[in-house]
């Protein structure tokens, strides 16, 4: 098989792990065996790259995403394949935002923009991409919500956001994040929903679930809880059939929460033990801080409730 041929099987199975395809995940261990040697430097950064996504989409194992990633730039920092290295660049900052590591992934994701204003054009998919990865770092590390809702501005307002519909949701749905932070739940709402509409056409049922569960957290948050039971419900029901264990984690964490503002004790216990055993296999330590605070406030409340 040639190296285009190859390149070609690549960036299909690419496309498919973004949509959690467990087929993908299987051709991509195939496409591993068979070509893990194969002398073409173009394959090799492709090849490691769809790894680090494996990684992050399937087993929500960012700290490997990183090493991965961080050998093939190093291993390849001469190459001249620009495009492939500024990918790498783009999903260790990603991984690093994951793992709270703000300012080192900062410096990647600001190098891999770099790296892209050496083409012309600049190449949308992989510029929004990083842009949107920008906004959620800026989020996770506290920076205040109206920076990223400028990055996110970036990508609806390039000229290619028009014909790609995804990409619009994808920033429509950050947005409504960023507004749930800023306090402005009923803007957020309509953000998600139009979010959801293109989503739910497109039939991308991983972000379909991301979106059921914002709408699900935007209603808790405005003490409706009826439409956040049957958002947080639909968008666990989704996860379990295709979401990552850090978002599964999130919907039984979402979950106990709702359970805990209904007085449902030994529901929301559950969903929690459910949540605590997930990230426990992730050792992601600050969310088990999140949930074991979670835990002592159903608790005082279960007691209250028996006095």
């Amino acid at each position: 098989m040639t190296s285009s041929q190859i390149l070609e099987l690549l960036k299909t199975n690419r496309e498919y792990l973004q949509r959690n395809s467990d087929f993908a995940l299987n051709e991509l261990h195939d496409l591993s065996l068979q070509y893990s040697n194969y002398a073409d430097e173009e394959v090799q950064l492709s090849l490691a790259f769809n790894q680090s996504l494996a990684q992050i989409h399937f087993y929500s194992q960012y700290a490997k995403a990183i090493e991965n990633s961080l050998q093939a730039i190093e291993k390849y920092k001469e190459s001249d394949h620009v495009s492939l290295i500024e990918r790498h660049h783009w999903v260790t900052g990603h991984a690093y935002a994951h793992i709270g590591e703000h300012a080192h992934a900062e410096n990647y994701l600001l190098q891999a923009l770099q790296l892209l204003e050496d083409f012309s054009p600049v190449p949308y998919a992989q510029k929004t991409n990083v842009l949107y990865s920008l906004a959620i770092n800026n989020h996770y590390r506290g920076g205040e919500a109206k920076v990223s809702i400028e990055y996110l501005q970036q990508i609806l307002e390039m000229p290619g956001t028009a014909s790609v519909p995804t990409r619009k949701a994808s920033s429509l749905n950050g947005i409504g994040t960023f507004c749930v932070r800023a306090g402005n739940y009923e803007e957020a709402l309509a953000y998600y929903i139009s979010a959801l509409k293109i989503y739910e056409d497109d039939y991308d049922l991983q972000n379909m679930a991301a979106c059921y569960s914002n709408l699900g957290g935007c209603y808790l948050r405005l003490i409706d809880l009826e439409k956040a039971e049957g958002y947080l419900n639909k968008a666990l029901d989704l996860r379990i059939k295709v979401g990552t264990p850090e978002h599964l984690a999130i919907s039984y964490f979402n979950l106990a929460e709702l359970n805990k503002q209904k007085k449902q004790f030994p529901l929301a216990l559950d969903n929690l033990s459910k949540c605590h055993e997930i990230l426990v296999r992730l050792d992601n330590q600050a969310s088990l801080k999140q949930a074991d605070e979670l835990l002592q406030e159903i608790e005082l409340l279960r007691t209250q409730s028996t006095q």
